[in-house]
């Protein structure tokens, strides 16, 4: 039960701005592969579920902003195809890498 308090907080203030932010983007991802299950839409839950769990680690702050890229990433590069964005995202990787 300890874990399920970690997962869930009792309410927002429990959690910073950033998870709440977070969890808003994977609630409203939820709701949008349930009433439109798409390829794209599921795809984006799963990515949103991830950057949630990165959100909730322990990890610094710079390697949670870098895993959580490399997850909008991959959408982009295999379910969107949107090549000019993944560009965009790669960019924005290889700064984070450099510093």
């Amino acid at each position: 039960m300890n874990s399920l308090k970690n997962i869930l907080p009792i309410n927002k203030y429990d959690m910073t701005n950033k998870e709440f932010e977070q969890r808003a983007r994977l609630a409203n991802a939820a709701t949008n592969a349930f009433f439109v299950p798409s390829q794209e839409n599921i795809s984006k839950l799963s990515v949103e579920a991830a950057k949630t769990n990165i959100e909730h680690s322990n990890l610094p702050d710079r390697e949670k902003e870098i895993l959580k890229a490399w997850q909008d990433l991959g959408h982009e590069l295999f379910t969107t195809r949107n090549y000019d964005m993944a560009r965009a995202i790669y960019a924005q990787i290889s700064g984070l890498l450099q510093h």
